[in-house]
């Protein structure tokens, strides 16, 4: 796995955010939440699984709301139940190991490819669904 730089993890946070939260002004929101106050291990060093799990726990404490700006693939990602929302979308931001998802996520790795399965059943009858003729 390549080294990920600091612009890509902001806008991995940011596209965790927007799929948690479905409308890019509370994204916005949580984001500039979780950069200006989120712990710090030590200073000048900077914990990435720290980040990420205060974007998780800021997304979890916004209110839900019905309405959305996302469409297809993302709209399908913000409609899976947590855990799946979560584990998919870090797992294809393509940013950290398996391993380290699983740390950020609370969960063990055999948990994680459990959880990242059902996620990929789920969108693939989503997308079953939407494409067949009866389904309108």
């Amino acid at each position: 796995m390549n080294p990920v730089s600091a612009s890509e993890h902001i806008q991995a946070l940011y596209r965790l955010l927007l799929i948690r939260t479905g409308q890019r002004i509370q994204a916005e929101q949580a984001l500039r939440r979780t950069l200006t106050e989120s712990p710090h291990r030590a200073p000048g060093k900077t914990d990435l699984v720290e980040y990420y799990r205060a974007a998780l726990k800021m997304a979890a404490d916004e209110p839900e709301s019905p309405r959305t700006d996302l469409a297809g693939w993302p709209l399908a990602l913000h409609c899976l139940p947590e855990p799946q929302r979560s584990a998919i979308t870090l797992f294809y931001l393509e940013v950290f190991s398996p391993r380290v998802l699983a740390e950020i996520l609370g969960l063990d790795i055999a948990e994680l490819a459990q959880i990242i399965g059902m996620a990929r059943k789920s969108l693939a009858i989503q997308h079953m669904k939407s494409t067949t003729p009866d389904s309108a």
